[in-house]
This record gives C-alpha cells, structure tokens and sequence, in this order.
C-alpha cells in the first residue's frame, strides 16, 4: 500500500510539473461564438485518425475495439465542454494516409518533431505534456485541409476550458495503467528528472530533437529523395548571378487523381517511387530535382541549349508512360510538363516554380505535353494572383452575387425551371468571369464557401416567393466536384433546405463531373427528394453507361456539340443522345443558344429544353422583382 501511494504521488508530482502550461491557458477562455455554437449544432461528430502505437498517450485496444489513453480521455473531456462528438477511424494504420485522402478533420498522437507542412496539414495545437519512456513529450494534434477555422477555434477554446485536475486525473490513470511492469524504475528516473538533471534532460532531449529533425527535415517521405527544401538548398549553392540565365526550372505534373480515387494511394506512392528514379537517371552533377506535391516534381536543369531541355523532358515523360507496361497495370500514366527559363533578376525559386506551374497547366488545357512560360502567361498568372488578394475581401464585401437564367420548355415556350449563376461584381476591377474565378477558388479550397453562397442565395429568393402565396419553379444551384465529394454534403445543403422550410420538388443539385462517390451522392439525393442535372455531356468523359448508372433527372449536353446544327452528322448524334435519354425518364436541356434559329431543328429531335441569351440571359437575382414574377407558374 505504501508503494502505491508513493507511485501515485510521483506521477501527480510529475504530472502538475507537465501541466503548468495547461493550467495559465485555463485562465484565459472564451465562450463559444454563435457561428461556433451552429457548428457544434449542425456537425454531430468530427473525425480523428490517430497514433495506434503510442501508449500511453494513446493507442488501439483491439479486445475493446476502441482508443484508449491520455488523448482519447481528453478528447471525451472535450466532448463535454463542447458537444461535439469524436471518432477514431483508424485501427493500426499511419494515420498520413487519411491526411492525404481528406478523411479526417484531425489527426492525434502528433509530436513535436512532425513536420506539418510537408504533410500538408493546416496547423497544429498543443494538448499536454507527458512523462514517457525515460523522457518527456510534448503531444498536439493536428488539422487537415477539410477542417476549417470553427473548428480549430472551437478545438482551442475547449482545450483552454480543460480543467487542471481533470486533465491530472487522467494522466495519473493512464500513467500507472501503462508502467504496472516497471513502475520502481520510471519512479526513480523520474525523481532524478524532476528534482536534479532536469535541465540537462531538456538538454539531451533538444539535441536529439534537432537531430532527426535536422535528417527527416530534408528527405522526401515517398521518394525517400530530396524535398523542396532540399532543393532550396541547392538552388541558393548552385545559382549564381553568373550561370543564372543557364538554369531554368522544369515542373513535371503526373495525372494520378484518377488512379487514387479508384485504387488508392498506396499505388500512387509506387508510381512516385518510379517516376524520381526515372528523373533521376536524367539529373546531371550541378541540377536537382525534388517532389514537391502529390503529384508534382520540380526540375532544376541547366539549359544552355533548350532542344536539350525539351528532349530530356520528352524522355522523361515517355519512360514515365511506360510504368503501366513495364508492371502489367491497367491504367495510363499521363504526365504534363511547363519549362521556365531563368533571368538575371530570378533570385526567388518560388516564384520560379510557380511560373513553371502555370506552364504546364496552360499546356494540359492547350492538349500539349510540354510548355514554355511566356511573358504573356505570367502578365496572365500576375493578373490572377492578384485576384486571389482579392478573394476574402469578395466574400467580405458580398461582391459574389447570384444571377438567375430561364430554362424554356419547347413546347410551349414557358419558363420550367432556372439555373442559380455565379457572378463577381469586383469594386476594384468589375465584371470578374466565372472561368477566372472559379479556378482560383479551386486552387485556394474555398470554391465550396461560393457554391453554398449561391445555394444559400437561392433559398432565400424561393422562401420569399411562397411566402407571398405564390409557387416557384424549380431552381437548379450549381456545386463543384470538390464541394459535392466533401463529407456531410447531402446534409448540409438538406439543412440550408430545411432552415428555409422549402419542399424539396423546388430545389435542384447540377453536377459537371461523376465518379463512384458522386453517384452516391446522386442517390442520396434523390433520396432526400431532390432533383439532379447532370452538366456538360459532349465536352467531359462520360459515356452512356455513366447516364445509367448516374441515375439522375436532366441531361444538359454541351453547347461544343451542338454549335452547328446545320451538320446532318451534328444532328444525328444530338438526336442519338436525346432518344437515349429519354429512354432512362431523362430530360434534356441544349444550352448557349444566341439566337431561335435552330429551335425548329430542336424540335424535330425532341429536345424538352433550351437555355440561352436568344430567350433570357443570366439577370441579378436582386434586379429581377418583375421579371421572377412572370416566372412564376401561372
């Protein structure tokens, strides 16, 4: 009994030592926020990937199938101060790949030496400090790219509010729960620590630290090769005002997205591996390459001739198609690459890459495979940039308006539906076009935050015509395939429904782009009442299959097949796609009609309905008091 009592009072000892921290925070928290509070509401529970192997920090217990340790009881304390509710999703695997599959808000058991950015999370937050193995650590958890600002402040804010004694509580349980076997020792070291070589532990403790951070800090977790960084390094050593205008900066994109989305990342890493020793057997002495994304790699080459550059790049990219011959896969492996030629006054590699970047995207959309940056797509990209500083203002300034466009039945040339459009009415620069900013907004991760705007925008408009005694036609709001693949998406937009007491027949969900999660997201949909059209047909990859399969209500095909119906062959096929549709129960819309010429063509063909500026084109929803009254079914 003695000894216990003497355990139990070291570990409390220690712990309050660990937690002074813990206890100045609590001093100093804050209630939660309105827009917080609608978030704990309207999220019922958060996921967490985390650490399987730290005991006792946390770990899996397969006999209770469950987490069990100091973060997972403080993560229930949480629970209790907030109301949000947490799960662990992973059982023994790393949890990195759950980070890069965005399938966890948040990632546990993270220590002081991870590096975040290179795993491409958001930031990290300081949880407790733990007494282990020999040693002390400092624990945080992390945030992934799918979590947003409420969360990390309502996560902060819950961790302030922790209670010093709870916080003890659970360590001193877990603590002795974890060293049974070999308690004498941890005791004696640990008074040894705590009362005379503390100092000289944090000492030891630093050192090694510095390190292995100081040996992971530069080294690719894929490719085992140099990272950014690394390279970085390289670029600062090997660049000189006098070679400078000899070197030029290579950006290689592999296309794996399709690869991930149906055989995961695990074979993504394999033809990463592939692909740097690859660029490797073509790196010379004083060059240097390094992967600086998922699926991006970066190309330091001397350029003193550049038929040589474009060459080597060439063979690059043909060894790299070779990957799926040379390991019987069945798929292809597509690579895109964007060269930038070096000036005297490119001192940023940044930058450099950058302007690389936007080279080889420029090359993808022109169906080229390799591309030089150009004076004009940097005054381009510039031109972009500064955009994107004006992005938040946008949001801010409520500068995204929604703008409303007619769908007209053939038939009978009524008004059946409308399509919610996107517009930037920028203060600073005017009309913004969708094609520029919606890119932008992808790129930054926030296109989700306009495409609930509008959505939100239209619920708004249809509550305040029902609640004048008058009946709507169906609204179609327009979501991205980033938004639609995000979790909770069917709950979310039901909720914006609900909140405005709309029936569900007024609503309808455009989609552009369909994958297996998004044909579960279309059945969820329909689930819950609403209706689907499906964008784009005859400019995107999909096949009649996919319409099947797809299960959705309206078929808008493009307007680059339909440009020229005065061809017979243009004809034909438009008629096949209509016939074929509507054996499925599928309406079909034809769009981008300027002027009535070929409404008569339409006809003949049994198109149901035309969308175009020949009839109505895109109004502000703010500007049409009159005119939503004639839209309104008579």
């Amino acid at each position: 009994m003695k000894r216990k009592i003497i355990k139990i009072s070291f570990i409390i000892f220690w712990a309050l030592i660990m937690l002074i921290p813990q206890a100045k925070l609590a001093k100093e928290t804050e209630e939660f926020t309105v827009e917080e509070k609608e978030y704990i509401n309207s999220h019922s529970k958060i996921y967490i990937a985390g650490n399987a192997n730290l005991n006792p920090i946390e770990s899996y217990n397969s006999k209770k199938n469950k987490y069990i340790g100091i973060v997972p009881s403080i993560f229930e304390k949480i629970t209790e101060i907030s109301g949000i509710e947490f799960e662990y999703i992973n059982k023994d695997e790393s949890w990195q790949n759950y980070v890069i599959e965005n399938q966890v808000e948040i990632v546990s058991g993270v220590l002081e030496e991870t590096d975040i950015e290179q795993l491409n999370l958001k930031e990290k937050l300081q949880v407790v400090k733990v007494p282990i193995e020999k040693e002390y650590k400092t624990i945080y958890i992390a945030f992934t790219q799918i979590s947003d600002e409420t969360l990390i402040n309502i996560m902060k804010k819950s961790i302030n509010k922790l209670e010093l004694m709870d916080v003890q509580e659970i360590m001193t349980k877990e603590l002795i729960n974890s060293n049974k076997d070999n308690i004498e020792e941890y005791i004696l070291l640990g008074i040894r620590i705590a009362i005379l070589t503390i100092g000289i532990v944090l000492f030891i403790l630093y050192k090694k630290y510095k390190k292995e951070a100081k040996q992971s800090k530069y080294i690719d977790h894929i490719t085992k090769r140099g990272n950014y960084k690394n390279m970085e390094i390289d670029f600062n050593n090997m660049i000189t005002d006098e070679n400078r205008v000899s070197y030029c900066v290579i950006n290689l994109g592999i296309e794996i997205k399709h690869i991930e989305e149906i055989y995961g990342y695990s074979e993504v890493g394999e033809i990463l591996k592939y692909v740097s020793d690859v660029i490797g057997g073509y790196v010379k002495n004083n060059e240097s390459y390094a992967r600086i994304y998922k699926d991006s790699f970066v190309i330091l080459a001397n350029s003193a001739l550049e038929e040589n550059i474009v060459e080597r790049i060439s063979n690059i990219i043909d060894e790299t198609k070779q990957f799926s011959l040379k390991n019987n896969k069945p798929y292809k492996v597509e690579a895109y690459a964007g060269i930038y030629y070096l000036k005297v006054t490119d001192k940023n590699l940044s930058q450099s890459v950058y302007n690389a970047m936007k080279a080889r995207e420029e090359a993808k959309e022109q169906g080229k495979i390799i591309k030089r940056c150009t004076e004009a797509l940097i005054l381009k990209t510039n031109k972009n940039k500064k955009l994107e500083g004006h992005i938040v203002k946008a949001f801010e300034n409520e500068e995204f308006k929604t703008y409303l466009q007619p769908l007209i039945s053939l038939k009978d040339n009524n008004i059946v539906a409308i399509e919610a459009l996107a517009r930037w009415e920028s203060q600073q620069m005017g009309l913004v076009k969708p094609s520029t900013f919606i890119s932008i907004l992808q790129n930054n991760n926030i296109v989700d935050k306009l495409d609930f705007l509008m959505y939100e925008n239209t619920c708004k408009m249809l509550s305040k015509i029902i609640e004048k005694g008058q009946e709507p036609v169906n609204v179609f709001c327009n979501f991205s395939k980033e938004t639609i693949e995000k979790r909770n998406f069917v709950e979310k937009v039901t909720r914006i429904k609900e909140k405005y007491e709309l029936p569900e027949k007024y609503i309808g969900i455009i989609i552009s782009e369909g994958n297996e999660k998004i044909k579960n997201v279309i059945e969820n949909l329909r689930k819950e009442g609403f209706s689907v059209l499906l964008n784009n047909f005859g400019a995107t990859r999909y096949s009649f299959n996919d319409i099947k399969e797809l299960q959705i209500d309206y078929l808008k095909i493009s307007s680059t097949l339909t440009e020229d119906l005065s061809d017979n062959r243009t004809v034909s096929i438009t008629k096949g796609i209509i016939d074929m549709a509507h054996s499925l129960n599928v309406k079909v819309i034809c769009e981008d009609f300027e002027t009535k010429e070929k409404e008569q063509i339409l006809k003949q063909i049994d198109c149901d309905i035309v969308q175009g500026k020949a009839y109505y084109p895109p109004i502000p929803m703010e500007e049409l008091t009159q005119i939503i009254q004639n839209m309104v079914k008579k």
